[in-house]
């Protein structure tokens, strides 16, 4: 490799959902695998004020991760870079999911939570057993093993396919925890040899078993040598399927996910005006 200032992580983040039996009625055995039978269940809960919620921010990866139903990577990136547009079918099919929760009345308050902190007052509302269910990442599970320790009663799920999709849905992807070395530092070798260990699959065990971390060693995950606890499992399984992804949202048109996503589950907007407000940021950008 050339020389240079390169990041490591030994953690991978995918995003999936968290899921409460005693709030849903679900179990990890009877897991929902599509939409409709995700959102039946939550429905079928009949808890005041929604049983599922989702922070305004994390919007744009929640439709990214349904669009891919019926988009290829390559696809969803060139909406990215505005070659594909954004009022075609796929991106249309993915609000529609939004719709139909808000129209089976299962997202808490009618509304998708906001302002600075939207995330973590979502996860927070998980770990303290006050909602059934949420859009998370897999980071959120170790969140919560800081959270509450002691509420070990729930699992994850991967993303669920949708009815009439024509490739099978993938999670977006992310690194996580890591370290940057700096080849200036007082110790660029000693640095380098303990994120090296870091990375390596024993220590990577440790993470998963112990504080709950989404391995980046995708053999480590396949091979049965860790154990992989129940509340990461599900995000474990969009791992070898996890988006592999050239481009991503630009600034102006992430605002406008967020934004828009909120006015249609409000019903201040359709998916229509939505689209066509996305795809007017996206040209403004192109």
């Amino acid at each position: 490799m050339p020389p240079g200032i390169y990041t490591v992580h030994w953690e991978t983040q995918t995003y999936g959902f968290l899921v409460n039996p005693a709030l849903t009625g679900m179990t990890l055995q009877d897991a929902p695998v599509a939409t409709d039978e995700f959102i039946d269940g939550l429905a079928s809960a009949d808890a005041d004020g929604g049983t599922f919620s989702v922070a305004a921010s994390l919007t744009p990866q929640f439709l990214q991760a349904i669009a891919s139903n019926w988009l290829t990577d390559d696809e969803i990136a060139a909406t990215f870079n505005g070659e594909e547009s954004w009022e075609q079918d796929a991106w249309r099919g993915a609000f529609q999911v939004l719709v139909d929760m808000k129209d089976a009345g299962v997202i808490a308050n009618g509304a998708l939570v906001g302002g600075q902190d939207d995330n973590p007052n979502v996860e927070s509302s998980f770990f303290t057993q006050a909602m059934g269910s949420i859009f998370d990442a897999s980071a959120g599970v170790s969140v919560g093993l800081r959270t509450n320790p002691e509420f070990e009663d729930y699992f994850s799920i991967g993303i669920p396919a949708v009815d009439g999709g024509t490739e099978d849905p993938r999670s977006p992807g992310a690194p996580g925890k890591g370290a940057v070395i700096n080849p200036k530092g007082e110790h660029p070798e000693e640095a380098l040899a303990f994120v090296k260990w870091l990375t390596e699959p024993e220590q990577q065990a440790v993470f998963a078993e112990l504080g709950r971390i989404l391995p980046t060693n995708p053999e480590l995950l396949s091979s049965g040598d860790v154990h992989v606890p129940s509340q990461l499992a599900g995000f474990a399984t969009g791992v070898e399927t996890v988006q592999v992804m050239s481009a991503t949202f630009a600034t102006d048109v992430r605002t406008a996910i967020v934004a828009e996503a909120q006015r249609v589950v409000l019903g201040e907007a359709s998916i229509e005006e939505a689209l066509a407000n996305i795809q007017a940021a996206q040209d403004r950008v192109s």
